[in-house]
């Protein structure tokens, strides 16, 4: 189903509800040791498995569609892994922080895909992606945990309000734009 740029409009300044396109998002940030956290999303999208999955892996494009992400490109392949630069900017109070990437990703259709960050500005980024059939056929269940260690000290507070806040939207954005194609 599509939805005119008037949707979306009215998605963006908060008079559609998110909820449309996803229901409640849980993101759960447990520290895991110095400087290091594990994060947990968990979620029920509108979307088929096949369009979410094309979706997620369609790197060259997310940034056209995914908030706070600036870049986005495969930049090689390294075996049966994609090597994907990304980097996107976020606000934490006062600061704005760019953060760059490369990553090595491995795609298991339809369900999985595996990230690691092996350069930019994380010591490490690695998690998984799992998708799976939700309650209906129109429905899509995505659950993601991975592990972040920056580079620099963050404090615990920031990398939970960044993680919940920055998460969300960019679920319900994946959301929206599965629910317009």
């Amino acid at each position: 189903m599509r939805h005119s740029s008037g949707w979306r409009a009215l998605w963006m300044v908060g008079i559609l509800p998110l909820t449309l396109f996803a229901e409640t998002v849980d993101v759960n940030v447990k520290s895991s040791g110095a400087n290091t956290s594990m994060i947990s999303l968990d979620t029920q999208v509108k979307s088929t498995e096949k369009t979410l999955w094309d979706l997620m892996t369609d790197f060259n494009h997310q940034a056209q569609f995914l908030p706070y992400m600036t870049l986005s490109e495969v930049i090689g392949k390294e075996g049966n892994n994609l090597l994907v630069n990304q980097a996107g900017t976020i606000h934490i109070l006062f600061w704005s922080f760019t953060m760059r990437m490369k990553q090595r990703v491995t795609e298991d259709p339809p369900g999985h895909i595996h990230f690691q960050t092996i350069e930019g500005d994380f010591k490490k980024l690695e998690g998984d992606f799992h998708l799976s059939p939700g309650p209906t056929a129109s429905w899509t269940h995505l659950a993601c945990q991975f592990e972040v260690e920056p580079k620099r000290y963050v404090p615990d507070w920031a990398v939970r309000m960044a993680a919940r806040r920055y998460l969300r939207k960019m679920v319900h954005a994946l959301a929206q734009r599965a629910e317009e194609m």
